[in-house]
């Protein structure tokens, strides 16, 4: 009885037990078998726990979002709205499994939350000098 996995290029090929147990298949490989009604990942089939590799998956990074959100609304629209595109990408980038790129848009959106809240508060500072200047002359 014979294994069949899905390649990249689109086309089935037959193997049997042994022979995928050589070979370098992932927990996201498709395999079918006699007996099967759709496809399953390799992961799913118990009989291949043993010699399929495991993909590391890291933890989502942070995705700023709620920080973001407050800092377009109370310190610097500018900031705040690039960091609310940055923190977007986050998530649905970490679900496509381009980790690198979830944890680039995640230090993206924190550098300009950061950035966005120092420039709130000292311009709230400047504001609040001026005022002060302004009612004391």
């Amino acid at each position: 009885m014979g294994y069949y996995t899905l390649k990249l290029n689109g086309r089935d090929a037959q193997f049997t037990f042994e022979e995928l147990k050589k070979m370098k298949i992932s927990e996201d490989t498709l395999v079918w078998k006699d007996g099967y009604t759709h496809w399953v990942f390799a992961r799913d089939v118990p009989e291949f726990d043993s010699f399929i590799s495991r993909i590391y998956q890291p933890p989502i990074p942070k995705t700023w979002l709620v920080q973001s959100i407050f800092v377009t609304l109370f310190c610097c629209l500018p900031f705040g709205i690039v960091a609310i595109i940055n923190a977007a990408k986050v998530e649905s980038l970490y679900l496509n499994k381009q980790f690198e790129m979830a944890d680039r848009a995640s230090l993206q959106a924190g550098k300009c939350v950061k950035l966005g809240f120092r420039v709130g508060i000292l311009c709230m500072i400047v504001i609040v000098i001026a005022i002060v200047i302004f009612y004391t002359l």
